[in-house]
């Protein structure tokens, strides 16, 4: 498959107003471009479709990047909305077969091994998407392995699907709940028998308020005499039933002693009579 990298973007909708995109990177850009021109956007859809790799290319999308001369680490690219808008999927085309994608305050979301587009004069194109749910206003690309045969990396373009701008609620007045406007308007009524029919009524009323609190009051007190007088009863039926009990246990082993005393008596008589009938034989012998 050939790269046509002369083509133009058609669609109105993916013209960047760079105002709301804040790109900062750990590389360089070595050709004169700026980051935001590698970058076009779309309007979110409402499930997730894979991107033509056709429309996010173009000769005015493609940015060289050469690390500093400090940094040996993998190019990293930080994006950042501006404008209430959310990122939800992410299309690159790059020289990386393998990136890495982060979401808000760099929170891992995917690695991704990407797609192989074409090699044309020892460059390689590679590729890639990922979704990013839940959608945030920061995302970050992590080229973490590339096919460059130098230390110059391309990006060829990167497309960025964008949710619809949520804007921030606006502050209430505070005119609304303004202290001064209360106290002015509390400082007209005088709960007193001098005023208007209005201050009259506000004084009735709050009377009838006052008076219904008192009776609640008394009917809450009612209420816990009359519980503590069903505790009373309680106690004291539970105290005579005990005493029920115990007077029962103490007749059971009152008769119970009877009866034992009974048969032993009639054991001895017994048994007298037994030794006399003996005593007797044996003195006939």
């Amino acid at each position: 498959m050939e790269l046509n990298l002369n083509q133009k973007v058609e669609d109105s909708s993916l013209k960047l107003d760079t105002n709301f995109l804040q790109i900062s990177c750990n590389w360089q850009i070595s050709n004169n471009k700026q980051f935001c021109d590698t970058f076009t956007v779309k309007s979110s859809s409402l499930e997730f479709k894979k991107t033509n790799f056709e429309d996010i290319v173009s000769l005015n999308t493609c940015i060289s990047l050469q690390p500093t001369d400090s940094n040996n680490e993998p190019c990293m690219l930080d994006i950042k909305l501006t404008n209430g808008q959310k990122i939800s999927q992410i299309a690159v085309v790059s020289e990386a077969y393998v990136l890495e994608f982060f979401k808000q305050f760099g929170e891992y979301e995917t690695t991704k091994f990407a797609e192989f587009i074409d090699e044309f004069e020892d460059n390689s194109v590679y590729f890639a998407e990922t979704a990013i749910f839940p959608h945030a206003t920061e995302a970050s690309i992590k080229f973490t392995k590339t096919k460059s045969k130098n230390s110059i990396m391309w990006i060829y373009g990167i497309k960025l699907y964008l949710t619809e701008s949520i804007n921030e609620p606006k502050n209430f007045s505070t005119e609304v709940f303004n202290p001064e406007i209360i106290k002015n308007f509390l400082s007209k009524f005088s709960f007193n028998n001098e005023g208007n029919n209005t201050t009259n009524d506000v004084q009735s009323c709050y009377m009838n308020i006052l008076n219904s609190s008192k009776n609640k009051s008394v009917h809450k007190d009612n209420g816990k005499e009359m519980i503590q007088s069903i505790d009373k009863n309680i106690t004291s039926n539970n105290i005579d039933i005990v005493t029920y009990i115990d007077k029962k246990f103490e007749d059971i082993e009152q008769r119970l002693m009877k009866r034992i005393d009974e048969m032993e008596q009639k054991t001895n008589q017994k048994l007298e009579t037994i030794l006399k009938q003996l005593e007797t034989q044996y003195s006939i012998k």
